[in-house]
């Protein structure tokens, strides 16, 4: 069952240029244009428009537009050809049921592996904001972006084109009577997507009990994360729901606080993300429910550092001071006994102590 992987090379080249322009006093302009050439995808020729425009010395607007690709990789182009068998039942989506046979065929090959005439992925982004200082010791920010997709590579399953056989017919390979011989899967062209969201944060210092204080804050919030499987699947917003790829969360915080008095410096920390949908149990089992609600999750952290030796910082601390557990999900990561976590939101390992050491020389 598995395929082979040929040697191969690949040549690339990139040529990039960038203009700073200072139209006026208050505006400036970013001219930039990037030209990369993959002798075995061929060559595109990316832009990017930026400004920032800062009518006072504490506050700014700024923005930028501009196009990117990505190309194909080499195993994905020329990862040998598998032939491989489905598990289960098939019935033939046309055959079926005129013709009983092919309603329970048992076993039906398949085909998977690199694709040689996959296109490179292309993309639009945007971003528009804003940064603002009332003071030397306080700044707030705020971004708008959004990034689309499209032509993205997907590894098609069989079972993924079975669902949506009227798109994919022409991957059903059948012989002289008209049956299936096999279906072809693998990599193709198939999908997209549009993410939009906000990024912001704050930071403002103050002096205190002798020291200093740096607080801060960052957060992310998640407009819409819509993904298209194939072209023939409308988009679908993930935000908030259980995906298989990437998991949207609608926010995400990070704040945290440092407190620095003379060679010793502690910082309290916060990490806070939003709840989500689990995973939808319905092509699982008939037992209900088979949907659920995760919530949200918290974790503090606590750091301390002495920098009193001369090139030496001496560093300890907590992680997840308060021994959170990681809310749990009803989907086995990999499918292995005892997940019921989820690792792209919390971490398992409970409250855990950190020491470190640098010397620099």
């Amino acid at each position: 069952g598995a395929s082979s992987s040929p040697d191969r090379t690949r040549s690339i080249n990139a040529i990039y240029g960038e203009a700073l322009v200072p139209v006026t006093r208050e505006l400036q302009m970013q001219f930039a244009l990037r030209h990369d050439k993959y002798d075995d995808v061929g060559g595109t020729t990316n832009p990017k428009i930026g400004f920032k425009f800062q009518p006072t010395a504490n506050f700014a607007v700024r923005g930028s537009i501009n196009t990117g690709f990505r190309a194909p990789t080499v195993q994905q182009l020329n990862l040998g050809t598998v032939q491989l068998a489905l598990t289960g039942v098939f019935s033939d989506p046309e055959r079926c049921p005129a013709d009983p046979a092919q309603c329970q065929r048992n076993s039906l090959p398949y085909l998977q592996g690199g694709n040689p005439n996959l296109k490179p992925e292309t993309s639009k982004q945007a971003t528009l904001g804003m940064l603002f200082s009332p003071t030397r010791s306080t700044s707030v920010y705020m971004d708008y972006w959004q990034v689309e997709l499209t032509d993205r590579i997907k590894n098609l399953t069989p079972a993924f084109q079975i669902a949506n056989y009227a798109a994919f017919r022409e991957n059903f390979v059948r012989d002289a009577a008209g049956n299936v011989l096999f279906i072809q899967a693998g990599w193709v062209n198939a999908a997209a997507s549009e993410t939009k969201g906000v990024d912001f944060g704050v930071r403002h210092g103050f002096a205190a009990l002798g020291g200093k204080v740096d607080a801060k804050l960052d957060g992310t919030y998640m407009i819409t994360a819509k993904e298209q499987p194939a072209k023939v699947v409308p988009l679908d917003d993930l935000v908030g729901k259980w995906s298989t790829s990437t998991l949207f969360l609608r926010w995400r915080l990070n704040a945290s606080a440092t407190y620095t008095t003379g060679k010793w410096s502690t910082t309290a920390s916060v990490r806070w993300s939003s709840g989500y949908q689990d995973e939808d149990r319905t092509p699982y089992t008939a037992n209900l429910p088979v949907t659920r609600d995760i919530g949200d999750y918290t974790t503090v952290n606590l750091t301390g550092s002495y920098t009193g030796i001369k090139n030496l910082t001496l560093t300890a601390g907590v992680v997840n001071l308060f021994d959170k557990q990681p809310p749990f999900t009803w989907h086995n990561v990999d499918n292995v006994v005892g997940a019921g976590w989820d690792p792209r939101v919390a971490d398992p390992r409970g409250r855990t102590l950190t020491m470190s050491a640098r010397y620099q020389f």
